[in-house]
């Protein structure tokens, strides 16, 4: 890395902007490796917890709307019956 910054930057003379350039590309690339790694180890744990989610937040939804629903309907008739 540093060959090609010396190569690139270091021919036209300009050997701090060159480092800077380096170290900067260095870091980058550092950071992007990081969190895509972090990503792939974290991927398994994020697939489970949404199939989880959807479980555990549609199925309760719901039955509390059918529920709602069979009180509503059940009143009605009760009351359309008196």
């Amino acid at each position: 890395m540093s060959n090609v910054n010396n190569f690139l930057f270091g021919a036209v003379g300009l050997p701090k902007i060159g480092s800077f350039a380096g170290t900067a590309i260095s870091t980058l690339t550092m950071e992007s490796m990081a969190y895509s790694v972090t990503f792939l180890l974290m991927k398994p744990l994020l697939e489970a917890v949404g199939e989880l989610s959807l479980v555990s937040l549609f199925l309760p939804a719901f039955s509390t709307v059918i529920t709602f629903s069979f009180i509503n309907a059940v009143t009605k008739f009760i009351i359309s019956k008196a």
